[in-house]
């Protein structure tokens, strides 16, 4: 999608006045948020609703993942198992089967995923979905995109693994945006 820096602006305006979007705290970041999504082919409405901006890195819904791909024209993916232990999905190009992508409950438990035991068939399909657009269908968003959560994750991870870590910064803004 299309839309011009101008016209970016004055929708960033009028997003952040509305007062909708509480993750907004200015309309700078509004028009971060449009001008994303319009990278990646999202009118600024879905942009506004489905992105995020974690540590510098976009953050985008699995639900907004799921519609890209099956609206590629060139891939398409299947949820083979899903359930509150596993979510297996199959990803092709056309109708050649490129791979498989399958996150399960012990995954998200070493990744130290937040809100595994509230929502685990969210939060397993979203991680299934955001590894299979990594390892398959990358350029349908130009490069690597998350799910809330990960991002969290990796830090935590990378954490564990200094001796010495800096204190956690506080994320529990992000603990309940839509998958």
């Amino acid at each position: 999608m299309k839309i011009q820096p101008s016209e970016a602006m004055a929708l960033g305006k009028t997003f952040f006045e509305s007062g909708l979007f509480t993750d907004i705290k200015s309309a700078q970041q509004a028009v971060v948020k449009i001008m994303a999504g319009a990278e990646i082919g999202l009118p600024p409405f879905a942009a506004m609703s489905g992105i995020y901006v974690i540590l510098g890195k976009p953050v985008v819904g699995a639900g907004v993942m799921a519609s890209l791909i099956k609206g590629s024209g060139k891939y398409d993916y299947k949820v083979m198992e899903q359930g509150d232990t596993v979510c297996s999905i199959d990803f092709y190009e056309g109708k050649e089967k490129l791979g498989n992508s399958t996150f399960t409950i012990n995954d998200a438990r070493k990744a130290g995923t937040k809100n595994i035991d509230k929502f685990p068939k969210n939060m397993l399909f979203a991680r299934a979905i955001s590894n299979g657009v990594k390892w398959y269908c990358p350029d349908v968003f130009n490069g690597p995109v998350y799910v809330p959560g990960e991002i969290q994750d990796a830090e935590v991870i990378a954490d564990r693994q200094d001796p010495t870590p800096d204190p956690q910064p506080d994320y529990s803004q992000y603990n309940d945006l839509p998958l």
